[in-house]
């Protein structure tokens, strides 16, 4: 994992399979308001490839905030704000 600043990160690695073993996955806190309607914490982009060097878009990747049927739209908000705080100020 590594810090690539502006609440941004990067996840690399290897799965352990023949084809697309490598990937990439970089992740921001910088979301839209779509992103904030849908409960998307984290947006980014997943890339695979054979190499490093031959890594392509593969998905777009979100991290959602799943919430309980009791919690009300207020926790979502207190949560997205604690979260988007950790991620702009940890990785800065």
């Amino acid at each position: 994992m590594k810090c690539l600043g502006n609440g941004r990160f990067e996840i690399t690695g290897q799965f352990s399979r023949q084809t697309d073993s490598y990937f990439r996955l970089v992740l921001s806190s910088q979301v839209t308001d779509d992103d904030i309607t849908d409960r998307y914490i984290l947006s980014g982009d997943l890339e695979l490839g054979d190499t490093k060097e031959t890594m392509q878009q593969s998905h777009f990747a979100v991290v959602k905030f799943e919430q309980k049927q009791n919690q009300q739209i207020h926790i979502f908000n207190d949560y997205y704000i604690k979260a988007r705080r950790f991620f702009l100020l940890g990785c800065v």
